[in-house]
């Protein structure tokens, strides 16, 4: 059963955050239709509401709409909606607009502050249903930020939060200054000149600059027949709204904007100099002249070998070498933190880098002898080799991604990263937020190499409606005393839901740190003597009713486990739940069994949209022949490509056909001060999986294959490699399939014509470039050596082909914390139970890595003439299930600037 695609979920087959193959619900354009994340009603960010006043009129009578502090106007605006919940936060007095109070009982709950948004958006609009009191008197109000969380219900937030509300408008409501207003009984209407905004109060989009703006540049639709338009009032977007955007110098506050470059630590050159590098060696002297290597034996026979040479090195032998910009994640207590060369490498955390300390050749790399303690070494004269960790430590990327599995690799350390985009940004306004946009031509990244499984191309993708023309990002950085609240993003999923799946359900554990939360597996209970419990019963054979853990505790039974979640949010979070209830206040459980696989996460602003699905084979999900009908893996997997996966809409993998896969769920939380920031970005990352690498893709030419079976090609770098009469290149002339079912489909082995023959062609092995037609005559035609890299060979250039570029998606980026559980995660295709649980706690040997905490930006650094983003980390979290290769896994991704 198909189901509506979530940004979070199934990700591209192999890597860190492969935001590329998952859609949300419908694609239309409408205000109320537009998935999660495509929609500005839900961006991550906080709604700068300035110099709000309120009129009351006397006691409100039941049938009035909830939040509607301007009754009898019979409409609820955005500035209502802040109003009712800095009445909630304890901000704001309810006599200011005492119809945020439903019931009249002096207070204004969640609840209520939900009904308001209800009402402001014309979705089930709860009344007044009882008096309220009368307001004593109405005076300016200047209302504080609050967070806008996109997706989650009221009662899934531990801390108190609006409801996903619309971003239309930043600026002063009824009047563009502070000056206060005579009470009157009766609204008072927006100023002449007219409004833009979806809520009728904002005028930064109308062409003209008001008092209190800098600029005004006009506005886009957003939704409706005109959506991604220009705009200056809201009759230009019939069905939609006219909304502000930042990025081409004036902001979506309507302040001047300046620019700065987020520039990603990446990696830098350790020794005799410092300047940045890529991990470069190429092949200096000997026979294979400017071969990239990665040991001297890469450079020639040993009759004329040349020597393997970083990008770092300046002179003859000076030893610098490139490594990552990392921190140390293990090792001596006082290191932790610190500074130190990350090492490209697959396992996580890898080894630190050696550095020379003292002597003459103070912080170049050496080769340390023992366990990392300081010893004299011949590469440091005078001085020692130390591990700049101490005894045994690890260092972790900065900027780099790391990906938890159950399946064969427990770990994997993703990176450097290395890149950056521009940050566009405005002034701050009274409430301390600075709006930001991204442009998509900014955003670079150098291919990202995922150890021996794929090469990854991310990039930024422009999304006007979203984030206005030409931009990829945007959103918000807190730089007054109120911070932002709701920084802290949870993105959690259930695997089985199937009732009574044997392998549906958790545990929890007895002793040990972790008494009393949920577990799937013994190691998630560390402690001397603690165990898992409660899994399931068995059902059956000689123990029948009996505790069960493992299938083996049941001789000649099954395993039934006891179904039900744990709580990533509320009072009880880590625990066993079956419904959001039993995770105590603002609770949330993934998640609750699902008997009819048909659990459907409500549509913003109440729930993230996501649906449960059933896992099955269907279609092909990746590789080059995405959308063909399948029943396995083996039947993607075209032209000589690996790793292609057989799955439908909501599982790329299907390993577990029938299962009941749960629907995303996400919780917002948390409280962050001065520097906090949320940034959407709509980013495309490809995956490359044929050639499990990020270099140059070439094989010698002319090249004989040998029908009907094939010699390999000979793999090459240079020319020199191929010999006399023969050239390094990038593409070469296949034959074409005659008759058959893949009549006319390129071929260089009789098997890839199935009921017909590979015709040759009059050049067949012949080098071409695919830019010229008729290069290949009688049949023949142009294909490059990596299908997935295009004709020039090389990974993440504009000739890839789309399957190689993904699926653009909008996803949010925090410097609060980001953390992903999965419950029930599959090992491999075993279906059984693996222990990728979670929950932000180390509980196991995989978990201790599931969320990662960003690092908030210097207010007083960005604000200076010449603003610097230095050391803010921005972070994101989200998990996938069945990728090939992998299983499920967790991804936490880090960006940190230089």
């Amino acid at each position: 059963m198909a189901a509506n695609r979530h940004p979070y979920e199934k990700m591209s087959a192999t890597v860190m955050g492969t935001l590329s193959n998952e859609r949300v619900g419908k694609t239309d354009s409408t205000r109320q239709g537009l998935p999660i994340y495509q929609r500005p009603a839900w961006r991550w960010a906080a709604v700068a509401i300035v110099a709000t006043w309120i009129l009351g009129a006397g006691h409100v009578l039941a049938g009035t709409k909830v939040g509607d502090c301007q009754a009898p106007v019979d409409t609820v605006g955005i500035s209502e909606v802040q109003a009712c919940v800095n009445i909630f936060s304890g901000t704001q007095a309810v006599s200011t607009c005492s119809q945020c109070d439903a019931n009249g009982d002096g207070t204004v709950s969640i609840n209520e502050v939900q009904g308001s948004v209800n009402c402001f958006l014309d979705a089930g609009c709860p009344m007044i249903t009882a008096l309220s009191p009368t307001p004593t008197h109405t005076t300016p109000v200047n209302t504080p930020t609050f967070t806008v969380p996109p997706t989650t219900p009221p009662t899934a937030t531990p801390t108190k939060t609006l409801p996903p509300i619309d971003t239309a408008t930043f600026t002063a409501t009824a009047t563009a200054t502070n000056t206060p207003v005579t009470p009157s009984a009766t609204p008072t209407t927006p100023p002449a000149g007219g409004s833009c905004g979806a809520d009728k109060m904002g005028k930064c989009c109308n062409m003209v600059v008001d008092t209190g703006e800098e600029c005004d540049d006009g506005g886009t639709c957003v939704g409706g027949a005109n959506g991604g338009k220009d705009c200056t009032k809201a009759e230009d977007c019939p069905d939609g709204y006219c909304q502000a955007f930042g990025g081409d110098g004036c902001a979506a506050n309507c302040t001047n904007e300046r620019s700065v470059r987020f520039a990603f630590t990446g990696a830098r050159c350790y020794g005799a100099t410092s300047d940045t590098c890529g991990g470069i060696q190429t092949c200096v002297g000997g026979a294979y002249v400017g071969k990239p290597c990665s040991t001297n034996s890469d450079c020639g026979p040993a009759a004329n070998r040349g020597v393997c040479t970083s990008e770092c090195v300046k002179t003859a032998g000076d030893g610098s070498q490139c490594f990552g910009v990392g921190e140390c994640a293990t090792g001596d207590a006082d290191k932790i933190g610190k500074s130190c060369p990350s090492r490209i490498a697959g396992n996580y955390p890898p080894l630190a880098q050696p550095l020379c300390q003292g002597g003459t050749r103070v912080g170049y790399p050496c080769v340390a002898v023992g366990a990392g303690t300081p010893t004299p070494a011949p590469g440091c004269p005078g001085g020692s080799c130390v591990n700049p960790c101490g005894t045994n430590g690890t260092c972790q990327h900065r900027s780099g991604s790391v990906i938890q599995t159950v399946g064969v690799i427990p770990s994997l350390s993703i990176g450097p990263f290395t890149g950056g985009e521009d940050l566009i940004m405005g002034k701050a306004g009274a409430d301390g937020l600075i709006p930001v946009a991204v442009p998509a031509t900014s955003v670079s990244f150098a291919p990202v190499k995922v150890q021996g499984l794929a090469c990854a191309c991310p990039a930024g993708s422009a999304d006007a409606q979203v984030h206005g023309p030409g931009n990829s990002g945007s959103g918000y950085i807190a730089c007054g005393a109120g911070g932002l609240v709701g920084v802290d993003v949870d993105v959690s999923r259930d695997h089985n839901t199937t009732t009574g799946g044997a392998a549906n359900g958790l545990g929890s554990c007895k002793g040990g740190t972790r008494d009393g939360l949920a577990c799937g597996a013994a190691l998630d209970c560390p402690g001397t003597g603690a165990t898992c419990s409660g899994l399931g019963s068995c059902v059956g054979g000689t123990n029948d009713g009996k505790e069960c853990l493992l299938p083996t505790d049941c001789p000649s039974g099954t395993c039934q486990h006891h179904g039900g979640g744990a709580c990533v949010a509320g009072t009880n979070k880590g625990k066993v739940c079956h419904v959001d209830a039993d995770c105590g206040t603002n609770g949330t459980c993934v998640s609750p069994d699902d008997s009819s696989c048909n659990a459907q996460e409500p549509p913003p602003p109440t729930g993230s949209g996501s649906k449960a699905c059933l896992e099955s084979k269907e279609k092909c999900e990746s590789g080059p022949i995405v959308g063909t009908p399948c029943t396995a893996n083996a039947q993607c997997n075209s032209g000589g490509s690996t790793g292609a996966t057989c799955g439908n809409d909501c599982n790329s993998g299907g390993n577990h056909p029938g299962t009941c896969n749960g629907p995303i769920r996400l919780s917002i939380s948390g409280t962050r001060g001065t520097g906090s920031a949320i940034i959407v970005t709509n980013t495309a990352i490809g995956v490359i999986t044929e050639a499990n690498d990020c270099s140059r893709s070439s094989v010698c030419t002319p090249v004989t294959f040998g029908l009907p079976t094939t010699t390999p090609p000979t793999a090459c770098s240079v020319d020199a490699e191929c010999g006399a009469g023969k050239a390094c290149s990038t593409a070469y002339c296949a034959g074409t399939c005659t008759g058959g079912a893949n009549d006319g489909k390129p071929c260089i082995r009789t098997s890839e014509c199935p009921s017909g023959t590979c015709n040759q062609g009059g050049t067949f092995g012949q080098a071409c470039t695919g830019s010229t037609a008729g290069e290949c005559p009688s049949g023949g035609v142009c294909v490059p050596v990596s299908r997935g890299k295009g004709f020039d060979g090389l990974p993440c250039t504009d000739d890839d082909p789309d399957s190689s570029k993904g699926v653009p998606q909008n996803a949010p980026t925090t410097t609060g914390i980001a953390s992903t559980n999965i419950i029930d995660a599959a090992a491999g295709t075993t279906g059984t139970l693996g222990h990728l649980v979670g929950l932000g706690t180390c509980n196991g040997n995989v978990n201790c890595l599931t969320s990662r905490k960003g690092k908030e930006f210097d207010c007083t650094a960005l604000m200076a003439a010449n603003p610097s983003v230095t050391g803010a980390t921005l972070v994101s979290a989200f998990n996938q299930l069945d990728p090939a290769q992998l299983g499920d896994d967790a991804i936490t991704i880090n960006q940190t600037a230089k």
